[in-house]
């Protein structure tokens, strides 16, 4: 489960990359987050909005 979560992050991280340039993140999700489509979207609105 912990391994899903770390790819999910790492893909919702490499399909906004361009949109944040040199930005570094750290990403601590939460205890029960569970890995999936959701969380990548949710993921990457988070990621946009850093980018602005």
């Amino acid at each position: 489960m912990r391994n899903r979560i770390k790819r999910c992050i790492r893909e919702a991280f490499r399909l906004e990359q361009a949109r944040l340039g040199a930005l570094d993140v750290l990403v601590r999700p939460p205890y029960g987050m569970k890995p999936g489509p959701a969380t990548l979207a949710l993921l990457r609105s988070l990621f946009g909005a850093l980018a602005r």
